[in-house]
């Protein structure tokens, strides 16, 4: 399966959608590798049906299969992962949205307005680790009205989960002028939270 997949032929991708049904986890794995690397509608297909298998080591190649499919689709598909019942599942569905992570805002909007607290956490996490707080900071101040107020969901989303404290962070390294916008609009979200922050800048 590995071997047709890394020659990337089209005319075998009948021959791995028939083995993605195989009775062997193992088979099915390895097809969802050699699905991501065709990469065309039909290897999308049969991934979204691989999402809803029995076995999580397949639910987990069938999101890192997604991962290498560009496109809302596939990344809308992943994001909806991360409410799976396997935390292994759900590292790679955060390893996903962290490596694609322009991608991922959109869905990771709509993960904070759920009510699905551990998918909030892991959506501020994969926000994180991808380095995209500072953009966020940053984008309070933007001339772009649409970037500004993509921002304000975002940092409201980070405050409202609960799981703020890359933000802390973040806005420990910026300019007076950024951190001050910053802070405004954590306050509009979560006084306290400001405040708290504040008072701990002032102690330094």
């Amino acid at each position: 399966l590995k071997l047709l997949a890394r020659f990337g032929s089209l005319q075998h991708a009948d021959t791995i959608a028939r083995m993605a049904s195989d009775p062997s986890e193992e088979v099915r794995t390895a097809a969802c590798e050699c699905l991501g690397h065709i990469g065309n509608k039909k290897a999308e297909a049969v991934l979204t049906t691989l999402l809803r298998d029995n076995s999580w080591l397949v639910r987990a190649a069938a999101v890192d299969a997604l991962a290498m499919i560009p496109g809302d689709t596939s990344m809308a598909l992943i994001a909806s992962m991360v409410t799976d019942n396997s935390l292994s599942v759900i590292d790679r569905v955060k390893h996903a949205m962290t490596g694609n992570i322009e991608s991922a805002v959109p869905h990771i909007q709509h993960i904070f307005g759920g009510s699905d607290v551990m998918a909030k956490r892991i959506a501020v996490e994969a926000v994180e680790e991808s380095g995209y707080t500072g953009r966020i900071l940053a984008d309070l101040s933007s001339g772009d009205e649409r970037a500004r107020e993509r921002a304000n969901k975002l940092l409201a989303g980070i405050v409202n989960s609960g799981a703020h404290f890359g933000i802390e962070v973040a806005l420990s390294g910026m300019d007076a002028r950024l951190r001050h916008t910053a802070l405004a609009a954590i306050r509009t979200t979560d006084p306290a939270l400001a405040d708290h922050i504040e008072k701990k800048e002032q102690g330094r």
